[in-house]
């Protein structure tokens, strides 16, 4: 598991923010035949043959994927708005609705330093890629997402004075419910070249 690795990057200040992208790749079909026979495109692989419980199956993890899309997406415009604000050192009730564990407090944490800095991020910080990727279950949560975050035309700055220039960043967040919510748990960086 990973242990508070989420990032985010607004120059020297770690902010986490993804964009939006395609939904879940995962495709099925039922084929036309006297049985019926199902072809199912999993999210890392090719079209292959798959039974009604496999194509099934799929169709739920497509369906997480969107939900965990929508988590994201909540997070994300949060986290900005509160960035904007000039950060926090209390979490705010619609950050805690869709975060938690390692992940909530690496990103409260990046909120507080912006709040005990006098900091604030000004300009576009966008969420331009978010899409499901594999590996979430083999670390331990029920699904991953890679999220892509340009914040090339943001700022940090203190009063008037510019203190850092935005980047590109990326991570890999991954989820899981708590108490029957779906929340953003931890993540670890990505490569931006994927974005």
């Amino acid at each position: 598991m990973r242990r508070g690795a989420a990032v985010a990057g607004v120059v020297g200040i770690v902010l986490a923010a993804s964009g939006c992208g395609t939904p879940w790749v995962a495709t099925g079909s039922a084929a036309s035949s006297p049985t019926p026979t199902y072809v199912c495109t999993p999210l890392a692989g090719a079209p292959a043959p798959c039974t009604a419980e496999e194509f099934s199956k799929l169709q739920a993890q497509a369906q997480l994927a969107v939900d965990a899309q929508d988590v994201y997406g909540r997070f994300f415009a949060e986290f900005v708005a509160q960035q904007r604000k000039g950060g926090s050192t209390t979490t705010s009730t619609a950050l805690g609705a869709v975060t938690g564990g390692p992940y909530l407090a690496a990103q409260q944490a990046n909120l507080a330093r912006l709040a005990t800095d006098g900091l604030k991020i000004t300009g576009d910080v966008k969420l331009v890629k978010l899409v499901p990727v594999a590996g979430g279950p083999s670390h331990g949560y029920e699904t991953a997402l890679l999220a892509c975050i340009d914040a090339t035309k943001a700022e940090a700055v203190k009063g008037a004075t510019v203190v850092s220039q935005g980047k590109m960043t990326a991570e890999t967040a991954y989820f899981k419910r708590d108490a029957g919510v779906l929340k953003i748990w931890d993540a670890e960086k990505a490569d931006p070249g994927q974005c």
